[in-house]
């Protein structure tokens, strides 16, 4: 079977990428800068005008989508209600189609929306072509990670100018949500509001937080003033790969993805 390009769409740019999972002397991925003054839809025509992955031939892409999330129980899920739930919770986002991603190892379907324009250029290019929310392969990373842990754990995944921030329980998403984080002091609120809301304790529990983290050096001290077990894993090292081997600008979730 051909191999599927991998298309990560976001406001500052876009990335593409293929590869066999986990091989990373597969994996090849391309950054195309966004221009702010036009669409993303409009960005992504012109990167076919330039990009040698897009020119390749490729047929079937997997898109991943920055846009917010909407977590339903699989066992609570209606396909005919996902785009009226969906618009009823993230107002301001009309001109979306709703796509559903099944999650079977949480037992759960994550919504979100995909512009409709740009799901019109996509099709003009690909016969196959599949959607998951970004934050799907670190979800599922570090769910695998913290399988064996004794602790409970608070995930916080940074990318762009939010950081989603999850929590499993008993192979279930217990808790996620998607907050503001352009400003260190606006994550530093929001990761300490769900760390008491969830009643985790300071001393044994853990906080776990990958990604593009801003003001990293200070939001880790601050952190360290009220929790004892506050992480910030290097990627490279969690991938365990030298430096050379990984892009600089390869996000999270691709690295999740492919390595």
């Amino acid at each position: 079977m051909a191999m599927r390009l991998t298309i990560r769409i976001a406001a500052d740019a876009l990335r593409f990428a293929v590869g066999a999972p986990k091989d990373p002397q597969c994996f090849v991925m391309e950054t195309y800068k966004t221009n702010n003054g036009i669409s993303v839809a409009a960005n992504l025509r012109e990167a076919f005008t330039s990009s040698e992955l897009l020119q390749s031939g490729y047929q079937r892409t997997l898109v991943l989508t920055d846009t917010p999330v909407l977590l339903i129980p699989i066992d609570e899920y209606d396909a005919q209600q996902q785009e009226t739930l969906y618009h009823h919770a993230f107002t301001g986002l009309k001109n979306a189609a709703v796509e559903a991603y099944v999650i079977p190892w949480a037992h759960a379907v994550a919504v979100f929306g995909v512009n409709k324009d740009l799901k019109t250029v996509l099709e003009d290019h690909f016969a196959d072509i599949r959607f998951m929310p970004a934050g799907h392969p670190v979800w599922q990373h570090l769910f695998k990670n913290g399988a064996g842990s004794i602790r409970k754990r608070l995930y916080a995944y940074f990318q762009g100018a939010y950081m989603e921030v999850f929590c499993f329980h008993q192979n279930r998403f217990r808790f996620y949500n998607r907050f503001p984080a352009e400003h260190a002091h606006d994550a530093l609120y929001y990761l300490l509001y769900t760390w008491k809301q969830l009643a985790y304790d300071a001393d044994s529990d853990e906080l776990y937080m990958v990604g593009d983290m801003v003001h990293k050096d200070w939001l880790m001290e601050k952190l360290h003033q009220y929790l004892r077990r506050a992480h910030a894993p290097n990627a490279t090292v969690t991938f365990n790969r030298s430096q050379a081997a990984i892009p600089h600008d390869a996000t999270y979730d691709l690295l999740a993805l492919y390595l």
